[in-house]
């Protein structure tokens, strides 16, 4: 099996880049907006966005998907997706449209009916361009795919901002997700050189038909395991909680798009050209399992360290109540991190079914536990989501040793370092805090972070060194490189002393 270890970091790269800078411009319109809106449109918005998410993860994502990962797609597939997603899209939003007065009284928000009807637009402008993105991710065109977000983003966060800092309240987040789809599915018809044809041929829906409903039974969990705890929140509780915890929610979980959703993405096509090799699934699992605990607990575990000045800094007071969740949250998504990767791995070797069925449990057990304790509030629900990711773990981990031929040992060495560098860092933070509070100013806020920061990467350093060839990362990080060359520098010095 032919490797392409350049073209693979080409991919990865302009992937993390494609998801970084979207993500931190997203995060700067979010900070600026949440200075001039009050947590009650954030909520009304959430809602809104869980039926958009809905319509992604379980139509258009389960049309394409199929194609991006069969062996050799060709154009004519693609056409075809796009036929399909675009008649999907059209129905999906006059169905919307017409809906969105209901649906607003079934949440008792009379407001809601507004967002609806304008979120309503952004499923044309997905339907219109996912069979385009599905084909530049198939053909590795993710730098095409990065200078698309980053120019939506910022077309659509200053339009958002302007019209906030103008006093239209909740329309300027409508017009501001609305204006960010519309211009990436344009810039997406610009960038790419393939123009579909519609195709509604009746051979290749045969070929798709099974995949597609697979996807789209994975997409349902998917989207379950994705927004379930927005959609229990927005059940039980008032749109200006479902605010606050969405404030905390977009802060955790830009960490998890940017790095996770980044790796993922490269997961597949990797793990992808040597299915059939176990040895070199193994390996590289296990190398990817080691970078995303590295590169998801370091800023994770700082946010729930410092969740407190970090959002009265960046967001004001009036968002203060949203420090605790956050907490709670960031070890929430380290552990769908993992989840999510482990996910992922089954689907690629062709395992599908278990995986759904352990995120139908993790679901079940999880809308009845929120059900027995949402009267204790919104922080409570919280740790409900926290208790539930943590049972899947054992599960998933179970079915990657059986399908990876991975062993516990394995494991554990490619987990222990980011781990024990996490718990150093918390060890760190906590004491310095007892010292001297990190709310008495910006330059002890500061010295801590870095004190933290420091503790965590001299720890992980020393704990890779440990283990040594037992750890991924001491390769990835190039440690094995560099202590050969202080060896040979030591020999060379002991020849001529």
């Amino acid at each position: 099996m032919t490797d392409q270890p350049g073209r693979l970091a080409t991919s990865s790269f302009w992937s993390l880049v494609d998801n970084f800078a979207q993500q931190v411009l997203s995060f700067i319109f979010f900070a600026l907006l949440a200075r001039f809106l009050s947590p009650q449109a954030f909520g009304l918005l959430t809602i809104a966005h869980l039926f958009i998410q809905f319509t992604r993860f379980v139509f258009f994502d389960a049309i394409v998907m199929p194609i991006v990962r069969s062996a050799k797609p060709e154009d004519r597939d693609f056409s075809w997706a796009f036929s399909v997603c675009v008649v999907a899209a059209i129905f999906l939003f006059l169905l919307m449209l017409g809906l969105s007065g209901t649906i607003a009284d079934a949440f008792g928000s009379p407001e809601l009916t507004p967002v609806l009807q304008g979120m309503s637009l952004t499923i044309l402008a997905f339907g219109i361009s996912r069979a385009y993105e599905a084909r530049m991710t198939r053909t590795h065109q993710f730098k095409s795919l990065a200078i698309r977000s980053v120019i939506s983003v910022l077309i659509g966060g200053m339009t958002g901002v302007t019209l906030a800092a103008m006093g239209f309240g909740v329309l300027a987040l409508v017009v501001q997700q609305v204006a960010t789809a519309v211009f990436a599915c344009l810039l997406l018809i610009m960038q790419s050189p393939w123009r579909p044809r519609l195709s509604f041929q009746k051979d290749l829906a045969l070929r798709y038909r099974g995949e597609m409903s697979r996807a789209g039974i994975s997409g349902i969990t998917s989207y379950a395991s994705t927004n379930s705890d927005s959609l229990l929140i927005s059940i039980f509780l008032s749109p200006y909680f479902i605010g606050i915890y969405n404030l905390a929610k977009r802060i955790a979980s830009s960490v998890y798009l940017v790095i996770t959703s980044s790796v993922l993405k490269v997961t597949e096509p990797i793990i992808a050209h040597v299915r059939e090799e176990p040895a070199l699934v193994r390996e590289r699992y296990l190398k990817i399992l080691a970078l995303v605990l590295l590169l998801t607990l370091l800023p994770l575990c700082g946010l729930a360290l410092f969740s407190e000045p970090l959002i009265s800094r960046l967001f004001g007071v009036k968002w203060m109540s949203a420090a605790p969740v956050l907490i709670v949250l960031s070890w929430v998504y380290v552990l769908l991190s993992i989840q999510h990767l482990n996910q992922t791995i089954c689907f690629v070797l062709g395992h599908y079914n278990v995986p759904i069925r352990v995120n139908m449990i993790g679901l079940t057990i999880t809308a009845l536990v929120v059900s027995l304790i949402h009267d204790h509030g919104l922080l409570a629900m919280t740790y409900a989501f926290l208790f539930s990711s943590s049972l899947l773990l054992l599960p998933y981990f179970l079915l990657i040793l059986k399908y990876t031929q991975t062993t516990w040992r394995d494991l554990g060495c490619a987990a222990a370092p980011p781990l024990l560098a996490a718990l150093m860092m918390t060890v760190t933070a906590l004491v310095l805090n007892r010292i001297t509070p990190v709310n008495d100013s910006l330059m002890t806020f500061a010295g801590q972070v870095m004190a933290a920061f420091m503790t965590f990467m001299l720890t992980l350093v020393g704990s890779i060194y440990f283990f040594q060839t037992k750890n991924p990362l001491w390769e990835i990080l190039g440690l094995k490189i560099f202590t050969r060359s202080m060896s040979g520098q030591k020999n060379s010095a002991a020849e001529y002393p």
